[in-house]
This record gives structure tokens, C-alpha cells and sequence, in this order.
């Protein structure tokens, strides 16, 4: 049977609250009462609800059995009473047991009075008188029997049932709380099973919150947009916030418990025997490090009433934080329902978000422990990281976990130094902690290699998953980047074209150096076209330089003719350009541009563009003369022969490589009667130069496109730029150095890594931690600066640290086996010395 047990009080509040609830959920089905929470004596209307209101927060539904009725109902009576009446059923139960047990008839602080009241004679006649006032104060606080109230006080009765009845009330409750909090519990630690589940749901919050939430913006999209939402910035506050505090008041409740236990013995000690009056040196002895174990000296000049106060409130404190996190966890998740876009109360329920579920689950577990752990004390006597405390593969692995997990170890530390009465500076307690966990390490070392006989050859298995799997890693470490970027890479992905634009412009060469532009077409694509297999081969077999055809798409891409838009040009600048173009030794250019966009935009657009094409002097004078009369009406065409190449590769760079044989281009410029926006038309041979007659008919200006397949980015976003040479900065080379850091200058680290036992050391560490818990804070310091001695002295570490067990793993040589000779030779010379002198001082 566990005690303290919950005070009867509580199984009756439950009840009561059951049958409450009930009773309220079964009133709200009167007409009276409305869906929306108005109470209407006439009768409720259909109203329209924007947000939840303020009974379905409570809880009250109405029973609604229509198919098409409001979202605030629920379909009958049993499905609004099913939770309430199964609590019910089982809270019966269990009170049922604890009756039989015995738990209902007394709470923990009348068990704690009646034990004291039965105490035995030595020191009984204290734990009487306390157990007499205590029991005279109840007797006070307590209302006089109905025979005991004269006629003339019934106006104080009835005071006592309104106002005293509520005070005596919260003081009962605030005893039963002192009480368990003042108890000597069992020890347990659940810390770490409590901070595991704690760290996962702070991960769960930050990683997947868009599915906690159900909206929002995934944390690869988060990341790459720099925005956080701001809920998420504050639950991700808030679960910090606890973790800190729940540790602070671990640490600070540990030791305060600690110190109290410790006044209690020694006070109980000190007063053994009745009219005992203890001695100055008694006193002074009983706070001396090196007096029996129960004998816990307190910190600083506080009494055992202060230190006792300080644990008690260190536990309230526990129970506060307790509460607060479970009324928080629900008010926000009540809160976050009822402003939702459409609250129903099919959606009150978490089955629908399994994420969101899994998160609730994990935080009342996290609940479940924090409570438990109330019930239990935890008796330290071994200091440091708690998965330090044993070599086995479990908590080793944890630890190895523990320690890649950035501001953990930093955050632990902190807090417990702010919180911890102690003697140590902030980088002295550090450095004790990593010597702790250093230390740790070693020993798992040292124990692993136990595990193979000494001079015996190295077990397959480690060469396999040592050796192999690390040369295997440094292997794909190497060739992985080049071999992901290669068409050897089985994930390659087409990137295929899906737009495409093509541009003409004019540009006119000043006098003095500068360049004037003039658009001219600008349209998109007409069609786009897959090619066949067979026509991708004879693609790449026409143009070596594309590479293999297994690695390409070859499509075809056609312009039309007309552009998609009107000529928008203003008349003062077709008149500058005409003008420009009408002096004597003018150069105009033709420059034809393209841009293909394909699905995969990993490493950007496929942006191209021709050579400047330079214009005749006839091509000149005639395009300046229907630039010149802006109401021209009718056709004027320019010819560019062979100016143009039709076959394009689209690298998986995005870079545009034009090829193959030239096709000549043909602009046109025509206006309508009785429009005064005139639209340019762009087309191109149907042949290639080398093949075009004397007269040849125009075709619409096509690309044969040739894109490389491109290797699919590693998050999913095709916006995000991946090379060969940003993963070989900023992925190997950091492993390549972190691996590097790891071997180098490993021989200096010997003296650490190689010390065959560090009982005796982690020993001294653990007598640090435990000096300062008991508030000690003497023999913390001198332990301290024992253990820098140590560290500071190679040949006494060398001495500390032999194995105390000879199993062969740990080969002696002739220089260890002579030093105890040589020391005992020393230690027998110097005895010789010493009585030598002794007998001539006698003879003197």
C-alpha cells in the first residue's frame, strides 16, 4: 500500500463532480437552453455559429438526432453521457477498494497524528505535547455538536456553515498538502524518463508543428522562408520554460530534502534522551565532516525548521508547476478548438490528427511520471549525468545520444548551479562535470575490452563493424557527392521543359559607346512535344557532344509566327531609333533570345540568346523607314540569313548550349487599316542554310530542346540550389575535419583515456556531489582541489588508478614491480633513520 495515498476529501470531490456534470449535461436538454448558449423562454431559433460558444466549451451539448443539425450537437443522449457515466462507473469501483483497503477512512495527516499520539516513551513525551497542541487547534477550528450550541448563537452557526465552513476547508486542504509534502518517502528517480519524454515533445512542437496545428508551412518550408509562426514561437517558449524550471526545482528539492533529512536526524539524535542538553563540543562535533553519516551538517547558518520549510516548499513548488502544465495543456487545447474556422464537435475529438494525439499522449505520460515522482524521495549517492551511472549498452547509448544533442548538457548545467548552494564558481563546476563524464568513458572503455582476452586476436565481428562499416562510410563519404550528381545516379529525374519564351530585339550602336534598345517579338510557346526514343538516339547520335542519349529528353518546341502581343511602342521612341538609324555609319544589331523553364527548377532557368547579328546597310535604311512613319499600314519584312541555331542542350545546370546548323530568320512588321498599333511576325526556314534554294517557304520558328536529367534535391523543395561543390565544402570537409579532430593529437589524451580503473576518481567525484547536497561546502572545496591535484599529478594518477584485480588485460612491467620495493626500501630506511636518531638522543 503506497502512502501518502490521496486524502478521502478527493474521492469525494470527484464523486460529486461526476454526478454535477451529469445532472448540468442533462438540464442543458431543456428547450430552454439554446445551441449557442442563450437561455430563451420562448424557444430557440436556428442561429448560424461563427465560433464555439461558451457551453460546448464547458462541455454541454444538445442532442440533436437529425442527420443535417448544427455542428454543436450531438446525434443522442448516450454519446453525450458515455465518457461521463464510464468515469463514473469506474471512480465507484475504485472508491469500492479503497474502502476495503482502509484508505477511506482517515486522510495521511490524521494517520500522521495518530502515529504520533502513539509514539514510544523516549522522546514520547515532545511528540505528545506537539500531537496536543496540534489536536487542540483542530478542536478549535472544529464546530461544537447541535446539543452544545445554546439558543443564543444560532446567528454564529450559521456563520460557521458559510464563511468558516470555506476557510476550515482550504486549511484542511493546505494541511493535507504540508503533510505529504513534509513525509519520508521511498526513493525513486524518474527524472530521466520524465526529461526524455519532455525533450520529445519539445522536438514534436518544433519539427511538426504544421501537423499539430494542422496548418501552416512545413519546418523544411519554414526554414527556407525565415518565418516562424507565432504560436509555435510561444508553445516552443512555454515547453522550454518548463524543462528549465522542472530541473531547477529537481536540483533544489533534491538537496533541500536532502538537508532536511539530515536536521531531522540530527536533531532526533541530539535529543534522544529527555532533558538532554548538548554539549559546545558536541555541537561542533555532530557538524564535523568527518562525524557518523547521519550527522548532515546544514547549509549555511539556517536551522532545521528553515531547512525544513525550504524542502516543503521546494515540493509545493513541484505541484504547483505540476497543476499549472495540466491546466495549461488543456486550456490551450480547448481554446485552440474553439477558435478554430468551423468548431464542430465532431472535431473537439484528437482521433482525426494522429500527430496531435501522439503529442497529448506523450505530454501526460511526461504528467503521469511528475506526479508519480511526488510520491517518491530521491536519495543521491552517486552525483553527476544519471546515465553515466552505469556501463551498460542501454544508458551508454543514451549518453553517446545525449552528448551530440546541442545546449543540453550547457542547459543542465546552468541550472543547477543557479539553483545549488555551492562553492564552486560556474567554470569550476564545469570542469568537474567534464571530468565526471570523461571519466565515464573511460571506464566503458576500460570495461569493453574485458570482454576479449588478454594477447588474443581482435573477434571478426569488431573488424567487420568497426573497420568495414567505418571504411564503407569514409567511401561513400568520398565518392557519394560525385556519384549523386552523375548519371550514374539511379534517382535522376527529367526536367522536362513545360514554358518557353522567345524574345527579337534591335540594338542600335551609338557615337558615343553606348547601346540603345528596341524590343521588337516577344511571344511563348505555341506547342511543346515529347520526341520518340528512336528520334532521341538519332538526336545524340547527330551531335556527339550532347552525351548519351539514356540520360537526355529531346523535345520540340514551337514559336508561332505572330507575337502575342501588339507593337506597344510610343512614337517619340520609334522616332529616336528611326533617327538614329538614318545617320551615316550607324551599327544595328539583331538578338534573338530564348528561356525554357523546366519542372525541375533545381539550378534555375534555361536562359539563351544568339549571337548579335549585324544588319546591312538595305536592312537598315528600310527597318528606319517604317520605323520613321508611325501610320504605316501594310508589310515590311527583314531578312537575317543563316542567323539563328535550332538545336539547344539544357544542362542540369541550367545552362543553355546552342548547336547544329544555322536557319535563316525572317521579321516582319505589319499594321492593319485602320489600327494604329502595328504587331511584329517572326519565322524561320524550314531548312537549314546549307539546304535553302533561291525561294523557300517560311516555317514558325522551332527548338529541338535537350535537357539532362537533373538528380532530385534531398527536401523536396526544386527551388533550393544543390552542386557538387557546396556538398564537398559544406558536408565532407566538416566530417573529413570532425573525424580528423577526433584521432589527432590522441596521445596527448593517454594520461585520461588510458586509465586502467577510475573508481577511486570517480569516487572522489561522487564525494563532491554528495558533500554538497548535504550542504558540506567545506569538503566540496577540499575535494575539488584534491581531484585538480590528482589531474595535475601524472605519477599519482598512475599510482590511483591500477587495476585492483590482476585479469591480465593490463600487463605490469619491471619498473611497476620494483616501485613498491623501492618504496618500501625507502620507508624501512627511513624508519632505520628515525630510530637511529631517536637512540642517540637517548645516549645524549
Amino acid at each position: 500500500m503506497f502512502f501518502p495515498h490521496a486524502p478521502p476529501s478527493l474521492w469525494r470531490f470527484l464523486q460529486i463532480y461526476n454526478i454535477v456534470t451529469i445532472t448540468l449535461k442533462m438540464l442543458y436538454q431543456l428547450p430552454i437552453f439554446c445551441v449557442d448558449g442563450s437561455i430563451d423562454f420562448r424557444g430557440c431559433q436556428e442561429v448560424t455559429l461563427v465560433s464555439a460558444p461558451w457551453s460546448a466549451v464547458l462541455g454541454l451539448l444538445k442532442v440533436d438526432s437529425q442527420e443535417d443539425g448544427p455542428a454543436m450537437t450531438v446525434r443522442s443522449l448516450s454519446q453525450a453521457l458515455s465518457m461521463d457515466v464510464l468515469f463514473g462507473a469506474v471512480l465507484f469501483f475504485h472508491c469500492h477498494v479503497l474502502c476495503q483497503g482502509g484508505r477511506l477512512q482517515c486522510s495521511p495527516r490524521e494517520v500522521c497524528r495518530t502515529l504520533e499520539e502513539e509514539a514510544p516513551d523516549a522522546g514520547g513525551q515532545d511528540a505528545r505535547s506537539e500531537a496536543e497542541i496540534r489536536r487542540s487547534q483542530s478542536d478549535l477550528r472544529r464546530p461544537t455538536s447541535a446539543g452544545e450550541v445554546s439558543s443564543t448563537s444560532v446567528v454564529s452557526q450559521e456563520e460557521w456553515t458559510m464563511a468558516a465552513w470555506l476557510k476550515e476547508s482550504c486549511l484542511a486542504a493546505h494541511q493535507e498538502v504540508m503533510t505529504g509534502a513534509e513525509l519520508t518517502k521511498p526513493a525513486k528517480d524518474l527524472y530521466t524518463w520524465r526529461f526524455v519524454l519532455s525533450l520529445a515533445c519539445f522536438l514534436l512542437l518544433l519539427l511538426f508543428w504544421n501537423a499539430l496545428a494542422g496548418t501552416g508551412r512545413s519546418f523544411t518550408a519554414t526554414l527556407m522562408a525565415s518565418i516562424f509562426s507565432g504560436t509555435q514561437v510561444f508553445a516552443i517558449i512555454a515547453v522550454l520554460a518548463c524543462m528549465i524550471a522542472d530541473r531547477a526545482l529537481y536540483t533544489w528539492y533534491t538537496q533541500e530534502r536532502f538537508l532536511a533529512e539530515g536536521s531531522g536526524v540530527e536533531a532526533e539524535s541530539t535529543s534522544s534522551s529527555p532533558g538532554h542538553e548538548p554539549s559546545a563540543q558536541g555541537a561542533e562535533a555532530s557538524r564535523s565532516p568527518s562525524s557518523s553519516r547521519l550527522s548532515l551538517p546544514s547549509r549555511g547558518d539556517s536551522s532545521p525548521v528553515e531547512v525544513a520549510r525550504r524542502s516543503t516548499v521546494a515540493a509545493v513548488m513541484q505541484m504547483s508547476l505540476l497543476l499549472l502544465q495540466l491546466v495549461a495543456l488543456h486550456a490551450v487545447l480547448i481554446a485552440a478548438w474553439a477558435q478554430s474556422a468551423s468548431p464542430s464537435a465532431a472535431q473537439a475529438s484528437m482521433f482525426g490528427n494522429f500527430m496531435l494525439l501522439f503529442f497529448y499522449a506523450l505530454y501526460v505520460s511526461y504528467l503521469v511520471l511528475s506526479a508519480l515522482q511526488l510520491r517518491y524521495d530521491v536519495h543521491m549517492v552517486q552525483g553527476g549525468l544519471g546515465l553515466t551511472h552505469s556501463v551498460q549498452f542501454g544508458p551508454w547509448l543514451l549518453f553517446k545520444v545525449y552528448t551530440t544533442v546541442p545546449f543540453i548538457e550547457e542547459l543542465r548545467v546552468l541550472t543547477d548551479w543557479t539553483v545549488t548552494g555551492t562553492s564552486l564558481n560556474l567554470f569550476m563546476w564545469f570542469k568537474l562535470e567534464d571530468a565526471q563524464q570523461n571519466l565515464y568513458k573511460t571506464r566503458c572503455d576500460m570495461n569493453g575490452r574485458k570482454y576479449v582476452k588478454p594477447y588474443a586476436k581482435r573477434p571478426l565481428r569488431e573488424k567487420i563493424l568497426q573497420g568495414g562499416l567505418f571504411l564503407l562510410a569514409l567511401f561513400v563519404l568520398i565518392v557519394g557527392p560525385v556519384t549523386y550528381f552523375s548519371t550514374a545516379n539511379l534517382f535522376l529525374k527529367s526536367n522536362l521543359v513545360y514554358t518557353g519564351s522567345l524574345k527579337a530585339s534591335l540594338e542600335v550602336e551609338l557615337e558615343g559607346g553606348g547601346i540603345s534598345q528596341l524590343p521588337l517579338y516577344d511571344t511563348a510557346q505555341a506547342d511543346i512535344s515529347l520526341a520518340r526514343s528512336d528520334e532521341t538516339l538519332k538526336f545524340a547520335a547527330s551531335y556527339p557532344s550532347m552525351g548519351n542519349a539514356v540520360d537526355l529528353n529531346l523535345q520540340k518546341v514551337i514559336f508561332p509566327k505572330s507575337a502575342d502581343n501588339l507593337w506597344l511602342v510610343s512614337n517619340s521612341l520609334r522616332t529616336q531609333v528611326a533617327t538614329q538609324l538614318s545617320s551615316n555609319g550607324t551599327k544595328a544589331n539583331l538578338v534573338v533570345m530564348y528561356q525554357f523553364q523546366g519542372n525541375l527548377t533545381t539550378s534555375g532557368r534555361g536562359m539563351g540568346r544568339s549571337p548579335p547579328v549585324a544588319l546591312n546597310q538595305s536592312q537598315v535604311s528600310s527597318l528606319a523607314k517604317a520605323l520613321a512613319n508611325t501610320s504605316f499600314q501594310g508589310e515590311s519584312s527583314i531578312e537575317v540569313p543563316c542567323s539563328l541555331q535550332s538545336a539547344l542542350l539544357i544542362d542540369s545546370s541550367g545552362q543553355v548550349s546552342a548547336m547544329g546548323a544555322l536557319s535563316s530568320l525572317s521579321l516582319t512588321l505589319s499594321s492593319e487599316s485602320g489600327s494604329q498599333l502595328p504587331q511584329w511576325s517572326m519565322a524561320s526556314s524550314c531548312q537549314p542554310c546549307s539546304s535553302t534554294p533561291a525561294e523557300e517557304e517560311r516555317c514558325p520558328v522551332s527548338f529541338e530542346v535537350a535537357s539532362e536529367k537533373v538528380a532530385p534535391t534531398p527536401t523536396g523543395d526544386s527551388s533550393t540550389n544543390y552542386n557538387v561543390m557546396g556538398i564537398y565544402l559544406g558536408v565532407v570537409y566538416t566530417i573529413g575535419r570532425f573525424l580528423r579532430f577526433v584521432f589527432q593529437d590522441a596521445s596527448k589524451r593517454v594520461i585520461y583515456e588510458e586509465m586502467n580503473d577510475t573508481e577511486l576518481l570517480e569516487d572522489l567525484c561522487n564525494g563532491i556531489y554528495i558533500a554538497r547536497i548535504t550542504g558540506d561546502l567545506e569538503m566540496e572545496y577540499k575535494f575539488y582541489y584534491e581531484l585538480i591535484r590528482i589531474y595535475r599529478s601524472p605519477e599519482l594518477m598512475l599510482d590511483i588508478s591500477k587495476p585492483k584485480v590482476d585479469t591480465g588485460h593490463f600487463p605490469t612491467f619491471v619498473s611497476e614491480q620494483a616501485e613498491p620495493q623501492e618504496r618500501a626500501t625507502r620507508r624501512r630506511g627511513s624508519s632505520q633513520t628515525q630510530a637511529q636518531g631517536s637512540m642517540d638522543s637517548t645516549m645524549d
